[in-house]
């Protein structure tokens, strides 16, 4: 539950982006420099949040991290109210929240999972993972489609759109310390972590951060020598798997495989409202649907390419290029439907619009659900399988950084109205959804990439010089 429900508020404007312009009155261009803020501050913290998490409790981080969720969403609810949420606090709310969901809760969330079953491959436990971080965001999300329809305004909301966010907000700051309080309760292990203890026939007990070993020391002077020790085999170590990680041909492959299929995701996530908006179809109507593709769409894909993986493929890879295939395909039916949209099929071709969004949703689930196992299909050393899974994060989550904004970039430059209009023409869609083809067929070629070169199909490793 945590998982999805710690992501919900700073990614709100993916499903009301719309409603936030208008209360705000700012650019598109400028909100969506707020997920900047969040990504760079992310990218930053993924690391030292691994350190943390090393060293800390899993049950303390995780409910100490929606605990400050639920107060950081609580105090964005008040975006509703008339004047009391600008700009300047957004900017503070989402460093907070980035700060919160990297350095302390994401990895203190996959080493909370690992306890439930250390014997169990980290992909599966993601993929696992992933459907039902989509499944608890469906549930949470038509709960929210159910506040939407508080009609009631009070003269200290802004409008309907104010009332609306606030009730959204604070259900959400509200989920966020239940599940603080059930993490406290359910979660094993204690609170504070003991890495040095006397035992009791008095002997030093000191159990480093990443080794599954206890160290005896007999006085507190042999106990700063294996503490020195200890930190100089661990940085030996992390440089040594640098090296070996950065040499590996398939890490970088899958780091550009996720990169491509997460830009997609985020392009379609952060858009599709305002897509939706401008052909025909209402602004809480949009905020409905983008639910529905946001969330329930990639859950198809998630369970259809675990079982056509599991049953047919019997490869990630092989998977991962047909998924990232279907997704180039519809890419194009996208694009080929803005150059035929006009005022008389407006509405025609926002229905079409919302379906084929919904599918190239679903094709983004299946590569989400199965990419990361295709570390075990290259057998990458397990070894190195933390400092990997680092690298590929960096480089293939780093959407949040640059994405959003050059997409609004895109559709600026098709702009009908004053600065902080909702509407944009055709022109302006277009771009964006050229933009979104370009980064599907990345992820179809670089998944053909990793096929051709793991089946050794030599024909293929000629035409594409590789």
């Amino acid at each position: 539950m945590g998982g999805a429900c710690i992501y919900l508020t700073p990614f709100l404007m993916d499903q009301y982006i719309n409603q936030i312009q208008i209360i705000i009155n700012e650019p598109l261009v400028k909100l969506e420099t707020l997920m900047t803020i969040y990504g760079v501050i992310s990218l930053v913290f993924y690391i030292p949040g691994g350190w943390i998490a090393d060293r800390v409790s899993p049950r303390l981080l995780f409910t100490s991290s929606m605990f400050f969720a639920s107060l950081l969403s609580i105090w964005y609810s008040f975006i509703g109210f008339n004047n009391w949420i600008n700009f300047s606090q957004l900017v503070v709310i989402y460093t907070f929240y980035a700060l919160v969901n990297s350095l302390i809760f994401w990895s203190g969330f996959l080493k909370a999972i690992a306890l439930l079953d250390e014997k169990k491959y980290h992909t599966k436990l993601y993929a696992r993972s992933e459907v039902m971080r989509n499944v608890i965001a469906s549930i949470v999300g038509f709960i929210c489609i159910g506040l939407i329809n508080i009609t009631s305004i009070n003269t200290i909301f802004n409008s309907i759109y104010g009332v609306n966010l606030f009730a959204i907000l604070m259900f959400y700051g509200l989920v966020n310390l239940v599940i603080a309080l059930l993490g406290a309760i359910f979660i094993p292990g204690p609170w504070i972590q003991k890495w040095k203890q006397r035992n009791i026939k008095g002997l030093i007990e000191y159990k480093p951060a990443t080794w599954n070993t206890i160290i005896i020391c007999n006085d507190e002077d042999m106990f700063a020598l294996a503490r020195k020790n200890y930190n100089k085999l661990f940085w030996e170590k992390v440089v040594k798997d640098l090296k070996v990680s950065s040499k590996n041909i398939y890490v970088w492959l899958i780091s550009l495989v996720i990169f491509f299929t997460m830009n997609c995701y985020a392009i379609l996530t952060a858009f599709g409202s305002i897509f939706t908006l401008n052909y025909g179809i209402s602004i809480q109507d949009s905020s409905i649907l983008a639910y529905v593709y946001n969330y329930l769409s990639p859950i198809i894909g998630c369970l259809f390419f675990n079982r056509i993986t599991s049953k047919k493929t019997k490869s990630s890879s092989k998977s991962v290029m047909y998924s990232s295939a279907c997704l180039f395909i519809v890419s194009i039916f996208m694009c080929v439907l803005i150059t035929v949209a006009n005022s008389t099929n407006i509405v025609v071709v926002g229905v079409i619009g919302v379906i084929l969004i919904s599918i190239m949703m679903v094709f983004i689930g299946g590569n989400r659900a199965i990419y990361w196992s295709i570390m075990d299909e290259a057998q990458i050393d397990r070894s190195i399988f933390g400092i990997a899974t680092g690298l590929i994060s960096i480089i293939g989550f780093s959407e949040n950084i640059w994405i959003n904004p050059i997409s609004a970039l895109l559709m600026e430059h098709g702009n009908t109205g004053e600065a902080s209009s909702l509407y944009y023409s055709n022109e302006a869609f277009l771009n964006l959804y050229i933009f979104n083809l370009a980064n599907a067929f990345g992820a179809l070629i670089i998944s053909l990439l990793i096929y051709v070169k793991l089946k050794n199909i030599k024909i293929f490793k000629r035409l594409l010089w590789f």
